[in-house]
């Protein structure tokens, strides 16, 4: 069985543009908090929910990040496919609320 070359410059790459994309959703949690301290009663009851919904995402998908932190490289390979599936996940998530609040 052929072992797969693993590309070291490429895998921190697609780790930096998944901790961008986290602290990006990061932030943009943080103004829909401010917005919903605005909003009636009833909204604010909404945006509660997408809100705890959106963070429980995000901290799920960072801690599979971490996991990627200390693997080895083919090791890192096999996880990177659920990293990637775990913030493709968030941003559906993501922008499906945030657009609802536009």
């Amino acid at each position: 069985m052929a072992k797969k070359k693993v590309n070291k410059k490429a895998n921190k790459s697609i780790e930096k543009k998944l901790q961008k994309f986290g602290k990006a959703v990061g932030s943009k949690i943080d103004k829909l908090t401010v917005q919903s301290v605005k909003a009636k009663k009833q909204a604010q009851i909404k945006y509660a929910k997408h809100i705890s919904m959106l963070d429980k995402k995000l901290k799920a998908t960072e801690a599979k990040l971490k996991k990627l932190e200390g693997q080895s490289d083919h090791a890192w390979h096999d996880v990177k496919q659920g990293a990637g599936a775990a913030w493709i996940e968030l941003k559906k998530s993501f922008d499906k609320a945030f657009d609802e609040y536009k």
